[in-house]
């Protein structure tokens, strides 16, 4: 019976020694995982499309407020709580006039300058970018 048990468990991901070990996804985290890569990989060709309709920077406000709108629709619809607090609201502000902003303005921005397909290369080589720099400059 304990043999039963220990199957039913989900495999680690990370074995001993750091080795990685072989673990199974199911089809509908496949399915899933997919539709993410295949939504991720629409993202400069619409921006492309979009910019024929709409300057830049009003595009991607329009963007940023849609996806805001759905996250709060989202936190409702699943009962969630709210950010509690003057000072998380602050940060959230913060976060949402910066690092957003500031993000979906160079992605709309540079989605008139290069290739949709180039654009979708160099967004996704920055993790690969920042951990060489980290890597070279701070030895982590």
């Amino acid at each position: 019976m304990k043999h039963a048990q220990e199957r039913s468990q989900p495999e680690s991901v990370v074995a001993p020694h750091g080795q990685l070990s072989r673990f199974r996804i199911s089809p509908t985290d496949l399915l899933l995982l997919l539709a993410v890569v295949f939504l991720w990989a629409l993202c400069y060709p619409l921006i492309r499309i979009g910019l024929a309709f709409a300057p830049p920077v009003h595009f991607a406000a329009i963007r940023a407020a849609l996806a805001g709108a759905s996250l709060v629709s989202l936190c409702f619809l699943t009962a969630r709580p709210m950010p509690q607090g003057l000072w998380v609201w602050a940060g959230l502000v913060g976060v949402g006039l910066s690092a957003t902003s500031v993000g979906f303005a160079g992605m709309f921005l540079g989605g008139g300058y290069v290739t949709p397909g180039l654009a979708t290369v160099l967004a996704n080589a920055q993790p690969l970018m920042a951990a060489g720099i980290g890597y070279l400059y701070i030895a982590h």
